[in-house]
């Protein structure tokens, strides 16, 4: 998916920034431009969102116009740079984003898991409702709870998954976050009891995590001392 975004964006800039620049009758630019750029990236993401396009690409898209505005503002007062080098430079900026974005996922070893049909339950539960977010999320919560380690959802999935961050961890316990935020994720964990000692301490449950702990029982086969909760509180989002 990012090798795609990256060949999206790369191509879709190189095919509209001379005609856009042309339209509006600039062939140089200053640190006044900044707001044609405005409209230039606002019709990237139109583009993008009548594709129906995964967020990496509303990302990667995202990072280059934040970058390009940075540096349209940057631009000495009374100089002027050419659309040729301006688009060079632009290109150039892209094969870092990517670089950066690719680099973590270099690293990953890969683990394929089967998610059970009722830990996807929960996960609809929480209000996500994609197919492939529910399989990607169930594999994510039933490896952390079978293997009793922390895992850390990262995604640039800001409506479909992050929208719903909050409910996942609370009756779910799995920590989603944009990439960028992974390493202080990680770092604040170390402090945490791993996964299934963290659940039993919940106290007093809420009638959501009760379901759920009840869940990993029967279908993980885990936590098998921790007895239900005979009067199951209703659901709060203060319990972790």
């Amino acid at each position: 998916m990012l090798d795609d975004a990256y060949d999206w964006v790369v191509n879709d800039i190189q095919q509209n920034f001379y005609p856009y620049l042309e339209k509006n009758r600039i062939s140089e630019l200053t640190n006044r431009d900044a707001r044609i750029f405005e409209v230039f990236f606002h019709e990237r993401r139109r583009q993008l969102a009548a594709l129906s396009s995964p967020s990496m690409y509303f990302e990667i898209m995202g990072r280059i116009e934040n970058w390009t505005v940075s540096q349209i503002h940057t631009i000495e007062l009374g100089r002027k740079i050419k659309a040729d080098v301006f688009l060079a430079a632009i290109l150039t900026e892209l094969s870092k984003v990517y670089e950066n974005l690719k680099s973590p996922l270099d690293a990953i070893e890969v683990k394929n898991v089967s998610p059970k049909e009722k830990i996807k339950a929960h996960v609809v539960l929480q209000g996500v409702l994609k197919f492939e977010d529910i399989e990607h999320l169930a594999s994510a919560i039933q490896f952390q709870f079978e293997n009793n380690i922390w895992v850390i959802f990262v995604t640039f999935d800001e409506k479909h998954i992050l929208a719903h961050k909050d409910r996942l961890l609370e009756v779910c316990a799995l920590h989603c976050c944009k990439p960028d935020y992974a390493k202080d994720y990680a770092r604040d964990l170390t402090r945490e009891k791993p996964p299934i000692q963290y659940y039993q301490d919940i106290s007093p449950r809420t009638v959501d995590q009760e379901k759920f702990l009840q869940t990993t029982i029967q279908t993980l086969g885990i936590a098998k001392n921790v007895p239900p909760q005979q009067s199951p509180t209703t659901p709060t989002s203060n319990q972790h």
